[in-house]
C-alpha cells in the first residue's frame, strides 16, 4: 500500500548491499535521502515514499551516491502517473547493479 519507488542495490557477482546511499530528486529540486538496509530479511533494499502533488503526474530521478555523497551511478527518471500501460502504478521497482 502508498505510493514508493523500491528496488535493491547489488555488487557486480549480484550480492545484495547494505548501507548504500541514494537519492531522489522530484521536478522542483526537492531531494529525499535513503540508505539500503542491513537487516537479513530487507538485505540491499531502499525505499523512497513518494508523496507527489495530488492528481500530478511527474518523474522523479534517482541515483546511486558514493561514500562523499556524489553521484557513483548513472541518474534514472521513473516516471509517475504517466501516460503508458502503467499510468496508475503507484509503487514502482528499480533494481542496480555495480558494473566492473
Amino acid at each position: 500500500p502508498g505510493l514508493y519507488i523500491m528496488g535493491s542495490v547489488q555488487d557486480a557477482r549480484g550480492s545484495l548491499l547494505p548501507n548504500v546511499r541514494l537519492r531522489s530528486t522530484d521536478p522542483w529540486g526537492n531531494e529525499a535521502f535513503t540508505t539500503t538496509k542491513s537487516a537479513a530479511a530487507e538485505l540491499g533494499r531502499y525505499d523512497f515514499p513518494l508523496f507527489p502533488p495530488a492528481g500530478d503526474s511527474i518523474t522523479y530521478d534517482l541515483v546511486v551516491l558514493d561514500e562523499a555523497g556524489r553521484p557513483a551511478s548513472p541518474v534514472v527518471s521513473v516516471p509517475h502517473h504517466q501516460e503508458g500501460p502503467n499510468k496508475n502504478a503507484n509503487c514502482h521497482w528499480l533494481d542496480w547493479q555495480k558494473v566492473e
